[in-house]
Formats: structure tokens, sequence, C-alpha cells
């Protein structure tokens, strides 16, 4: 059974002090800073925050130091880390502070409930929302195409995890390389696992490579593939030259609201002057969720806003991609959009739902 967690209590007037766990260089460690400190702003009159940096460098261990160094100087809640999210919790768990992770899906071990939730939902959210668009379209038996290795591993299981509850069964995973040569070499072997899965639909995980393309067009070559269609789990819209590739028309991915993300870039640009990494909204949603638990238990009276139960309330939380939120074991969830790439284009064909049902989250993401 899991332990209640943190129930920090604190002053309602004063400034809650946020450690911001992030690699300390590169691009995305930047990207990290400033959208954390956007959304920072944003909530200055309604949740003032003392926003701190610790660099962790790119190793656990880094992190446990500079999570260490948080805890140290008396931070409330902790965003980040990229790495090492699980030792800097348990160790964060003993002062009651809750950790809100930028780790990546594939990257994770173990949970900790109560104290360790992840902004990053993996591939498993966009496996249920592209499974249930494929059922309503008629799709019945489909294979997954994941890139070899830990994280490809992960995703496929989580394709096929989620099928059954969509009716599509997913008769086998193909495992592809990312250089030209050897999906080449890879390719018979996996258009033979499509065609004894009888498969009309290949499902990538994965990132929006163009690898993704030069194996689609190798796979519609092998006989008996020419009509086959196909579906993506990441945002193809990241890559826009995917999006009129001859092998690539007419099919299906999932991705966040446009809208919404449209207004993030255009804010994060006004203040930065250069494009968001593609993962910098995880720190704006953080900081974001952060503050709104502050709010809400301000409003009720509250000096606990970092209960579980709070954290993992069904209606989640509004991030810059659009609703997300939390279930017990500290998973993300998040409500995400269906495209069609069309003549260059990525259409949307299911608009993203603006907020989530009541009912709790029954699926762990991946």
């Amino acid at each position: 059974e899991a332990s209640p967690g943190p129930d920090v209590r604190r002053e309602p007037a004063k400034p809650l002090s946020v450690g911001l766990l992030v690699p300390g260089s590169g691009v995305l460690s930047a990207d990290w800073s400033a959208a954390a400190r956007l959304a920072a702003d944003a909530l200055a009159d309604r949740a003032p925050m003392d926003l701190a940096v610790f660099p962790t460098g790119p190793s656990d261990g880094g992190a446990v130091t500079a999570g260490d160094a948080a805890l140290g100087a008396g931070v409330d809640v902790i965003v980040g880390p990229a790495f090492g999210a699980t030792a800097v919790a348990k160790r964060a768990r003993r002062q009651s502070v809750p950790v809100f992770a930028l780790s990546e899906a594939g990257a994770r071990s173990e949970r900790v409930a109560g104290t360790l939730y992840h902004l990053d939902p993996g591939q498993g959210a966009a496996a249920a929302k592209v499974l249930e668009a494929l059922a309503g379209f008629g799709v019945a038996r489909a294979v997954v195409l994941a890139p070899q290795g830990p994280v490809g591993t992960a995703e496929a299981d989580a394709v096929v995890k989620a099928a059954p509850r969509f009716g599509v069964e997913v008769g086998g995973a193909g495992r592809y390389p990312q250089s030209a040569q050897a999906m080449v070499e890879r390719a018979p072997a996996i258009g033979a696992t499509i065609r004894d899965a009888n498969a009309s639909v290949a499902i990538f995980t994965g990132a929006p490579s163009g690898s993704l393309a030069f194996l689609a067009e190798t796979l519609r070559a092998q006989p008996g593939l020419a009509p086959l269609q196909f579906a993506g789990l990441s945002d193809w819209s990241l890559n826009r030259s995917l999006l009129g590739q001859p092998a690539l028309q007419g099919a299906i991915f999932a991705g966040p609201a446009p809208e919404l993300s449209r207004a993030f870039r255009e804010r994060f640009v006004a203040a930065t002057g250069r494009q968001p990494h593609p993962r910098a909204g995880l720190a704006f949603d953080a900081v974001a969720a952060i503050g709104a638990l502050v709010v809400e238990a301000r409003e009720t009276g509250s000096a606990t806003p970092f209960q579980p139960r709070r954290i993992a309330a069904p209606s989640g939380f509004v991030g810059v991609g659009g609703p997300f939120r939390f279930d017990r074991s500290g998973a993300n969830d998040r409500a995400l959009a269906i495209f069609q790439a069309t003549r260059g284009q990525a259409v949307v064909v299911e608009p993203a739902p603006d907020r989530f049902g009541v009912e709790t989250p029954e699926k762990e993401i991946a």
C-alpha cells in the first residue's frame, strides 16, 4: 500500500520555494529554465514563487547531488531532474517534498508513489489515442514498428498493452535500426511480420525522424504491402518534411492541441528570441501545475497544497498543449488531438478535448 506522501503545510502568504533541477548546459536545459520562469511570472500575482536553479550535469549522481543541495536550501517542491528522478524522489520523500520530474518516459525505473510525478507521458497516451482513432476507422489488425533499444521496447509494449481496450489486434512488433543501410537489410523481416499479421496499418513509435518515411517507402515496395497505411505516436508536425512524403499521405498521428502549442511558442519566442525545444513545455507545465495547486489550496483555506489526492485529481491541469493529469502512481496522461498527413499539412481530424472527464485514470502510462 502506498504511503500518503507529501503533505506540506505552508503559510498562505509565503512565496513558494521551487528548486529547478536541470542539466545546466545545452539548449534543452536553457529552455526548461526559461519556460519555468515564464510560468512563474504568469503566476506572480496569485502564487508567487522563488525559483532557484540547481545544475545536475548529465548523470544520475549529479542529479542526486543537486537534489540534496535543493533540499538543504529548504525548497518546498522540486521540478526536474532529467536523470536520476527516482533517487532524488526517495531522498525528497524524507522531507515531504514532491518531485515533478522531467525525465523521458523510457528512462524511468521504479515509482515513488505520493512523491514522484512525471511530466512526460511517454507514448502511452498517444498509443491509446491512436488506437481509439484506428478502431473508429474500422481497423481490426495492426503491427507496431519501434526503434531498436530499450526505449523502443517500452513504446512497443505501450501499444500492445493498450490495444485490447479498443478492439484492435496488434499482431506483432517490428524493430527497426536508424541507419539507412541497416534498415534496408531489416525491411524484409519487418515486411514478413506485417504480412503474417494480416495487418492493414503499421504504427510507428519513436521520434518523427526522416527514417520513418524511408522505412515506409521501403515497406510499401514489398510484395503485397502497397496498400499498407501508417500511423504515428509522436507529433509528426515537428518534422514537417514527413507530412509531404508520398508513403505517409493519409497517415494519422497524435499531437497536442495546435492552437495552445502555438500560443506557448509565441510567448516563448517573445521572451527569449528563439523557438522552444519540443520538450520545453514540460517545465512550464510543472510550474503551472504547482501554481494551480497552491492557488486552489489558498482559495479553500488549506495549508496543504501538495496532498497526493490534489495532485492526482482526475480533472487535471491546463498545459501548453492541452489538459494533462497524473494518476496515483505518478504517471502522466495527456489529452491529444489526431492529425492526418495531407499534402504537406497536419490536418486535425479529431480535436483534442479541452478537459478530462471526472473518471479516475485507469491506464498506466509507459
